[in-house]
């Protein structure tokens, strides 16, 4: 092999792995002969010999003739390159359609298959195992912060219990720090219950009147102590679900919608819904003093808040959490309001085969 071969080969190699997508070479039985960085992390291969030898073993056995079909084709060259779909399958066992650019690598009788489709938005098992060491790592801290919390508030009270009178300033930073360590308490809640959803979860047919019966004997006494008027519309459907996920999406909007409006005069919360040929439109509003809408993107985000903790109660996890359960039911969530006209909070959830024409 001259230099000027060698440097060929060696550029087109650098080429061929730092391509953003994942890529092989084949040979006309199928063989695969290299295999870039991409394809290797999609397939969560980290040793040589993890390597499929036949290129043929990851496509759906309908596809394969057409595949192979096409690799002869390219191979061939005459055609110039080609594109295929055909089912191919991915790190978690499942065939999903992938779509195959396929061209002759030059001066060799190999074809190279570059993966252009679906698969390109399937996270490799790699980063899915990172996710969950992520979750529980996330889990153990706030757990662990649960217990200097909880001692915090006890040795507040034994302080504010051995203060003498006339040592106001005293009190009032024990006092301070005992309001902090509650807030603290309760964020740590909150990220224990945001955590307890990214696991799998139990699904069942789930009748949404129920759900809204139960929300309000639990905010019965809050409804009540601030004359909040909770207005729910009849025979909400029935859906497939995690019954603990949405039961906390009604009530983290319910308490929501009860932080930002009960003080106001005659504070209504309405819940609503509507059907469309694929999904539920479900809407929580409130007709509070509503929010300006350069605050509306960022509601959804974590820790969060379009209000200064002494205005409104809360940790800002709430509405984070709301998002994370409706699109782990493969729905969508939105935020409409303005200044002085109220809020809304509008949620989609599919329609999925279960209960009898989704009512009960």
């Amino acid at each position: 092999m001259s230099p000027t071969d060698s440097s060929a080969r060696n550029f087109y190699q650098t080429i061929f792995e730092s391509l953003g997508v994942p890529a092989i070479v084949v040979d006309g039985a199928g063989q695969i002969a290299a295999a870039n960085q991409a394809f290797s992390s999609i397939f969560n291969i980290t040793r040589p010999g993890q390597l499929k030898p036949v290129f043929l073993d990851l496509v759906a056995p309908d596809d394969q003739a057409a595949c192979m079909d096409s690799i002869a084709a390219a191979q061939d060259g005459r055609s110039g390159p080609l594109r295929l779909d055909v089912r191919v399958r991915g790190a978690d066992g499942e065939f999903e359609v992938e779509q195959l650019h396929l061209s002759a690598v030059a001066n060799s009788s190999m074809v190279l298959l570059i993966f252009a489709g679906r698969l390109l938005d399937q996270p490799s098992a790699r980063s899915r195992r990172q996710d969950e060491e992520f979750d529980s790592l996330f889990y153990l801290i706030c757990h662990n912060l649960k217990s200097p919390a909880v001692s915090i508030q006890g040795f507040c009270k034994l302080l504010r219990e051995t203060v003498v009178t006339g040592q106001e300033e005293v009190i009032h930073y024990v006092e301070r720090i005992q309001d902090n360590a509650l807030r603290l308490n309760a964020m740590v809640q909150d990220l224990l219950e945001f955590s307890s959803f990214s696991k799998a979860s139990t699904t069942t047919d789930v009748d949404l009147s129920q759900v809204l019966a139960d929300v309000r004997t639990e905010y019965y006494f809050p409804l009540k102590e601030m004359n909040v008027r909770l207005r729910v519309m009849e025979h909400l459907p029935c859906v497939r679900g995690d019954l603990r996920g949405l039961k906390a999406v009604f009530s983290n909007l319910v308490d929501n919608a009860i932080k930002y409006c009960g003080h106001l005069p005659d504070p209504e919360i309405r819940v609503s819904w509507e059907e469309t040929p694929r999904f539920y439109v479900f809407r929580v509003e409130d007709n509070g003093p509503g929010l300006l809408e350069k605050y509306h993107d960022s509601v959804f985000e974590l820790f969060e808040r379009a209000t200064a903790p002494e205005e409104v109660n809360g940790t800002g996890i709430g509405l984070a959490l709301v998002k994370r359960i409706v699109e782990k039911h493969s729905g969508l969530v939105r935020f409409v309001s303005g200044r002085g006209q109220g809020a809304a909070v509008y949620f989609t959830l599919p329609k999925i085969a279960g209960c009898q024409d989704g009512h009960r």
